[in-house]
């Protein structure tokens, strides 16, 4: 299909600004949103291992400092260098979790194209999330 062609040409142009110097694992997530606008975030890799920031992440802060909500996102497109399917892992779940809506689809991309569709909520089907705390 060619929308998921062009999507994963996207995602592979930021693959050259993760930096993965430790693992050389390469992972981007655009959020696409519905006025056109992309956020692009990449894993940026730290010594310490723990201070590292997995692009969900990275996307996700640079869609709260440019002022959008999560009803403005149309898809999130995730796409890691591998072969198989990779998904957020349970820290960017949790993160996701409070910003973005359970319904929000990804698009899950790998080394050899589009892979499948996902809902969020099929992630982190039983959440701690904002609402438990009101």
């Amino acid at each position: 299909m060619k929308q998921y062609e062009e999507l994963l040409a996207h995602l592979n142009s930021l693959k050259k600004f993760c930096y993965v110097p430790y693992s050389k694992f390469k992972v981007v997530c655009s959020i696409y949103l519905k006025n056109g606008k992309i956020i692009n975030g990449v894993n940026i890799e730290n010594a310490a291992y723990n201070p590292t920031i997995c692009a969900e992440r990275a996307a996700i802060s640079q869609l709260i400092t440019n002022g959008f909500k999560d009803e403005e996102i149309k898809y999130i497109a995730l796409f890691s260098e591998s072969n198989i399917p990779i998904y957020p892992c349970g820290t960017c779940r949790q993160t996701l979790s409070e910003f973005i809506d359970f319904n929000t689809n990804f698009l899950i991309f790998n080394s050899n194209g589009f892979i499948e569709k996902r809902v969020f909520a099929e992630f982190l089907p039983y959440s701690f999330n904002k609402t438990y705390i009101k």
